[in-house]
């Protein structure tokens, strides 16, 4: 199992929540080395056929889900995102 997944469903999030591949799909494209949001927000978005806007509502939605957990003490979307990944890339070494 992917770290991002295994860190959703340990913050019971599961794959059936809104947003949870949009999510995953973020972290991936900024672990690889994408630095901005909105590039990645369109990429998901045009893969998913569907909104830039959708893909950021339903993040933040799923962000907003893992209340009480220490990841809400980021302010938005892509410190959420940025640290995931850079979090992932530090841990894999």
């Amino acid at each position: 199992m992917d770290f991002v997944e295994k860190f959703l469903i340990d913050n019971e999030i599961y794959p059936t929540t809104n947003g949870y591949d949009y999510f995953v799909e973020a972290v991936r494209l900024a672990e690889s080395g994408e630095t901005k949001m909105m590039n990645i927000y369109k990429k998901i978005a045009e893969k998913h056929g569907t909104s830039t806007i959708n893909v950021t509502v339903a993040i933040r939605r799923l962000i907003m889900k893992i209340k009480g957990k220490e990841i809400t003490r980021y302010k938005n979307n892509s410190q959420v995102i940025m640290t995931l990944a850079r979090y992932k890339t530090l841990s894999v070494k």
